[in-house]
């Protein structure tokens, strides 16, 4: 008689715990990943909300640089006769406004100046602010920097003022290739620059379209400035690196460059001094004291001698000739560029974003300026 049973059920009931398992644990390996999915997905968004809350943090502080409360008209002798009380009205309103004029000017570069090109950072908590987490900016000013659309004839297929003694933007454009060359290795290339502009039959949309010129290629890791500071080369000396989008522009609208806003990438190529402090407010009282001299329009060389030469270390008769020609010498920046940064966890969201300076006709009840800022492009980097 046999006694003994199978013993398959045993077996199959491993085989059965063993199978729950791996889908098990199958389940909580996917369930972890999503849920880490889940929160970059979240602390992304919220990298995002902070990088677009820079631009307002920016816009806010454009916005009140410079801005200067009218100056109460003070009250004219009754006896005087009526006319000669009007002209004299006139006469002090005009001094008045040409005086607050000047005096927003160089408000506007003292507190800009200090900081432009350079990182502003904002620490987040939730506490005071609702998320944890950083905020990154960094000003910019679009007219110092070229405007190829401004510098080219797209419909003469040539280089405005070309041949002339004045200003003639060929040679410009020529100067500033040879120092591309000289800072960033490389040949020449302002020929297949000029190519390329001549074979177009509409102006320029973006500057990443240079790209397409091959030799300019090698400034696809760097089309946008970023504030990182300099590195090293070979022989330990501090090298600067130039940017695409931070030498041309086609934003500004202008022919000539602001001197007081170069660009990082513009200094760079002109050897002016880049490097700064730290100190924003060691810097801005050393601007107050160079801007007792400044005027609403400037005459070079004796301007930048007396103002600029002390913040950039170098003369203006050093500077490339036919480029010192077109630094402007009224001072009105209107088209300004931010960049964002918003980081949550480690999660970073880069926003750039070009945008104009407007002034909103003059409230009689508060008796000061206020802006709008027009938004031209925006890039999510």
């Amino acid at each position: 008689m046999r006694t003994g049973k199978p013993g398959y059920m045993i077996v199959l009931s491993l085989i059965l715990i063993s199978l729950i398992v791996a889908i098990v644990t199958t389940m909580a390996n996917k369930s972890r990943i999503h849920i880490r999915y889940i929160k970059t997905m979240i602390n992304r968004e919220k990298a995002k909300m902070i990088a677009w809350s820079g631009v307002q943090v920016a816009k806010s502080q454009l916005a009140n640089m410079g801005v200067v409360k009218d100056v109460k008209e003070s009250s004219q002798d009754k006896n005087k006769n009526q006319k000669d009380k009007q002209k004299k009205q006139n006469g002090k309103k005009k001094k008045e406004k040409g005086g607050k004029r000047l005096e927003e000017a160089k408000q506007f570069i003292t507190k800009l100046f200090p900081v432009i090109n350079r990182w502003q950072t904002f620490k987040l908590n939730k506490k005071n602010d609702g998320i944890t987490g950083e905020l990154k900016i960094c000003l910019g000013c679009e007219e110092g920097k070229i405007d190829i659309n401004q510098f080219f004839d797209f419909v003469h297929k040539k280089f405005f003022g070309e041949g002339s003694k004045k200003n003639d933007y060929k040679k410009v454009m020529q100067q500033i290739f040879a120092q591309i060359k000289k800072v960033a290795g490389g040949e020449d290339v302002f020929s297949k620059f000029e190519k390329f502009l001549k074979d177009r039959q509409n102006k320029l949309y973006d500057p990443t379209e240079l790209l397409k010129i091959k030799e300019l290629e090698r400034f696809k890791e760097n089309v946008f400035y970023e504030p990182s500071g300099s590195v090293r080369s070979n022989t330990g000396k501090p090298k600067q690196t130039i940017y695409l989008s931070d030498i041309f522009t086609l934003w500004s609208f202008k022919k000539e460059l602001n001197p007081w806003f170069l660009s990082h990438s513009l200094k760079v190529l002109l050897g002016l001094k880049v490097e700064v402090s730290g100190n924003v407010g060691l810097e801005e009282k050393t601007l107050q004291e160079k801007l007792k001299q400044f005027k609403l329009k400037l005459a070079w060389p004796d301007s930048w001698k007396n103002m600029l030469l002390p913040l950039y270390g170098k003369d203006f008769d050093h500077l490339p000739s036919e480029v010192s020609k077109v630094m402007s010498t009224k001072f009105e920046p209107k088209v300004f560029s931010v960049l964002s940064y918003g980081t949550v966890g480690d999660v970073t969201q880069k926003l750039f974003v070009i945008m104009e300076r407007v002034a909103l006709p003059k409230r009689k009840s508060s008796g000061s300026t206020s802006f709008e800022f027009r938004t031209k492009k925006f890039y999510w980097l």
